[in-house]
């Protein structure tokens, strides 16, 4: 499994490669970036080192995931 290699960095609803994405790979982001309902969550199964193994909201989350 891979770490995220898509993410929103300009503040715009616009998805952007964080990394090169070679054919046939997966394009995984942080939901987290993308939510921002204060009472939602996810239990995360997707297996990558980096997981913090529940999506919260970007509001909820510690500044240094952020």
């Amino acid at each position: 499994l891979v770490d995220e290699n898509a993410g929103f960095v300009t503040g715009e609803p616009v998805l952007y490669a964080l990394r090169e994405i070679v054919a046939g790979e997966e394009v995984c982001w942080d939901y987290s970036t993308s939510i921002a309902h204060e009472e939602w969550s996810l239990e995360c199964r997707c297996g990558a080192k980096s997981c913090r193994k529940i999506v919260l909201p970007w509001g909820k989350l510690p500044p240094s995931a952020q």
